[in-house]
């Protein structure tokens, strides 16, 4: 994602509802007892505690800050006893703090907090992108091919931001089911739609491409539920960074957070259709109607990938074809190598969530996978927060789909034994992870999660990508060398 320098009119919006509030304090608020003080700080604690109730704690927290510090300074509370107090005076008269503090403090912190963390892509390739929607008689599916590109291409890209590709490509109509899915106001999420990232238009193919002097190591990206086809934005930045062409799409069953439809005059907009919303299918069922609807989205893109990209510039290395997700698109590619096992060579799986055969898979302790795996899982998963950063680690030996997950690398390594399957693959849990370290979320969830006191290392976002450049570059599937080995990135994490 490209950092901003200042704030957006977004975070304008959440700075006028903090002074807001504070004036209305001030109009209708004018005297405190020790009560009300410890009544406020019991109502901001379990605002915390719970995860039902933390939309917009962050901005209470900067509000009720003073709130904080009358209950931890000892003996400060009876300072309030008979007394009145000016809002715009001094809350706590012996140490001199006006509660005026609070909403300057919350506008510093906005401001601090707006500037973003950069994973910018470390390989010596530019990326550009071309939008390729997948369209035959009347399918319609959504599709960006990212490639590499002279890095010259976009030296300006701090300065000429405009260029660079939009990162939350559902636009305004999926913010309200973003917002939701991580359990926050919708205000809150609408400067997502200012985010970019680093890659360019209808830019020129690298020269080392044209020249033939390389081959495009493919891959096909899929998202999980509730994301979109630049949701893994800094794993498509780093592949084609070092050399790889990558396909993403908005899966045409339900999972994605939205997408247009622009096959349709006017454009349609396609909502994600969440399985809590009917009543037909079990959970199960309906994961395993959405796979199948995967495999189908993957088949129609194998068809147009073979068709658009047959003829110059480009020279891709479909015996390299690599299949990546996370989530439940961690799930999907492994069913793509599956589905397809001549078409693809590779197989990365990050934080695999919810296969839908799972018994059959844990009961039989057999998936017919042969292509060399990359299993990436985090050690606490999911958490008790609905943004998955809270410390509470699941039991994972008592949830089926992770169980499955294990079965499949049972299955996996008991064949590369045999001889029967490709070897050289990895299951891996990075310790002290969640899921969403693994994913985007991680880098525009970084001052709401602050915010709420949870902690947020998007380093560990950077580990994933380490070892998923490692692992293909160990199998030579990288165009570009990568000088680590896979163990060396994950033994610290391990």
């Amino acid at each position: 994602m490209v950092q901003r320098t200042f704030v957006s009119y977004h975070e304008i919006v959440i700075l006028a509802i903090i002074w807001s509030d504070y004036l209305i304090k001030l109009l209708f608020t004018t005297y405190f007892n020790k009560y009300v003080i410890y009544v406020l700080a019991i109502l901001m604690a379990t605002t915390f505690l719970n995860p039902n109730s933390r939309n917009g704690a962050f901005l209470a927290f900067f509000l009720y800050l003073p709130t904080y510090l009358v209950c931890i300074i000892p003996g400060s509370a009876e300072v309030y006893e008979g007394r009145d107090v000016s809002l715009t005076g001094p809350f706590i008269p012996e140490y001199g703090y006006p509660l005026i503090l609070c909403p300057i403090i919350g506008t510093a912190l906005m401001i601090y907090m707006g500037r973003y963390m950069e994973l910018e892509p470390s390989g010596p390739y530019g990326v550009g992108h071309s939008y390729k929607p997948v369209i035959e008689d009347d399918f319609y599916m959504n599709s960006i091919v990212f490639y590499p590109v002279k890095k010259s291409e976009y030296d300006g890209y701090k300065y000429h931001i405009r260029q660079n590709l939009k990162w939350f490509q559902p636009g305004s109509d999926g913010i309200s089911t973003q917002a939701k899915d991580n359990g926050l106001n919708p205000i809150l999420m609408h400067e997502l739609l200012t985010y970019r990232i680093y890659s360019v238009e209808d830019r020129k193919l690298q020269k080392d491409f044209l020249a033939k002097h390389k081959k495009l190591t493919p891959v096909i990206v899929s998202h999980g539920i509730t994301h979109w086809c630049t949701s893994l934005s800094a794993y498509i930045l780093e592949l084609v960074s070092h050399g790889c062409i990558v396909f993403t799409v908005d899966h045409t069953d339900g999972s994605c957070i939205g997408y247009k439809d622009f096959s349709k005059d006017p454009e349609e907009f396609v909502p994600y259709a969440s399985h809590s919303e009917q009543t037909e299918l079990s959970q199960t069922q309906y994961h395993e109607k959405q796979l199948k609807t995967r495999m189908k989205d993957v088949e129609y893109l194998l068809k147009f990938i073979k068709e658009e990209f047959k003829e110059e510039p480009w020279d891709i290395d479909f015996d390299n074809l690599v299949a990546l997700g996370h989530s439940f698109g961690a799930t999907s590619a492994m069913e793509m190598c599956k589905t397809f096992p001549d078409a693809f060579k590779y197989c990365v799986a990050i934080d695999p969530w919810y296969m839908p055969n799972y018994k059959a898979i844990v009961e039989e302790n057999y998936y017919d996978l042969k292509q060399p795996l990359l299993s990436l899982s985090t050690e606490l998963f999911h958490s008790d927060g609905p943004t998955g950063f809270m410390s509470k680690p699941w039991v994972q030996d008592k949830f089926d789909s992770l169980k499955a997950n294990d079965a499949v690398f049972a299955s996996k390594t008991k064949n590369d034994k045999e001889g029967t399957n490709a070897g050289g693959s990895y299951k891996l849990i990075l310790k002290n992870t969640a899921h969403n370290d693994c994913s985007d979320k991680c880098l525009y969830m970084e001052k709401y999660e602050k915010a709420s006191l949870n902690s947020v290392d998007q380093s560990k976002y950077q580990v994933f990508i380490n070892i998923v450049l490692a692992f293909l570059n160990e199998h030579n599937a990288l165009p570009v060398d990568y000088h680590k080995q896979v163990m060396e990135i994950a033994s610290p994490h391990i």
